[in-house]
This record gives structure tokens, C-alpha cells and sequence, in this order.
């Protein structure tokens, strides 16, 4: 599956659109978890983007390659 992932400042409003041949259960639980209301910053960890919520987050720094996000469990970057 290709995915794209564009940021823009200056949209009003976000959006998401997503083109598959059928769904699936897999695909239904991630739209469901995509459309709940708690906030998370999407960050890199192995290879992955992995939701962070910002209950879990102790600090946010400048690196050279971004910015580190700490948990208690680990630091992501994003």
C-alpha cells in the first residue's frame, strides 16, 4: 500500500482519504481508532509511525534530525 503523508499550515481544516478495494477488519479498527478524539503526535520508532499521546509525553527537544519525544518507555522521533 502507498501511503502519503502531506503537512500544510495554512488548511483550515484536516482531512484524511484513504482508496482501498475493499475494507477490512484490520482497516475498520484503524479508522475507528483514527477517529477517536484524544490527541497524539505521530512519531517514528523502528521504522514505524506510532501514535504518542500527549499524556505520555515528559519532554519535546530539538535534535539535528528533528525532534525527540520522551515517554517513560522510550524516545521517538517526529
Amino acid at each position: 500500500m502507498k501511503i502519503n503523508c502531506h503537512v500544510d499550515s495554512s488548511i483550515k481544516d484536516e482531512y484524511a482519504e484513504i482508496w482501498v478495494r475493499k475494507m477490512t477488519l484490520k482497516l475498520a479498527d484503524l479508522l475507528e481508532y483514527l477517529n477517536n478524539n484524544e490527541q497524539a503526535l505521530w512519531c517514528n520508532y523502528d521504522n514505524e509511525l506510532v501514535p504518542v499521546h500527549y499524556r505520555d509525553i515528559f519532554s519535546i527537544q530539538t535534535a539535528d534530525h528533528g525532534l525527540e519525544v520522551a515517554t517513560a518507555a522510550q524516545i521517538l522521533i517526529i
